[in-house]
C-alpha cells in the first residue's frame, strides 16, 4: 500500500485544527450546559427563595471547566492520531526498502 506524503500531511494537519478547535468548543458547551442547569435550579422560579447568582454563575463555570478537560483529552486522542499518520509514511518507506537490500 503507498501512500503520498504530502495527503498525509494534510490529513494531519486537519486532525490538528480540529484538535485545537474542540477543546474550545467543548469549554463553550459546557459553560452552555451549565448556564442551562443553573437556570433550572429551583431558587430561579420561586418568588419565595431568593436566586443565588453566586451558586448559578458557579455552576456555569463548573461546567465549563469539565467540557474544557473533556476537550482537552478528546484533541489529544486527535493529536496522537495525527503524529499516527505522520509516523506511517517514513516507516513505509523503510519496509519498502528492505526487500531490495537483500
Amino acid at each position: 500500500m503507498q501512500h503520498d506524503a504530502a495527503i498525509l500531511r494534510e490529513q494531519a494537519d486537519k486532525l490538528y485544527s480540529k484538535a485545537r478547535f474542540l477543546a474550545s468548543l467543548h469549554a463553550l458547551g459546557g459553560f452552555l450546559l451549565g448556564l442551562f442547569l443553573a437556570y433550572s435550579l429551583p431558587s430561579n422560579h420561586s418568588p419565595e427563595i431568593a436566586p443565588n447568582f453566586q451558586v448559578s454563575g458557579l455552576i456555569a463555570i463548573l461546567c465549563a471547566i469539565i467540557g474544557a478537560l473533556h476537550g482537552h483529552v478528546k484533541a489529544g486522542e486527535l493529536r496522537l492520531e495525527a503524529q499516527r499518520l505522520l509516523c506511517q509514511h517514513p516507516s513505509e518507506g523503510n519496509i519498502r526498502l528492505a526487500p531490495a537490500a537483500r
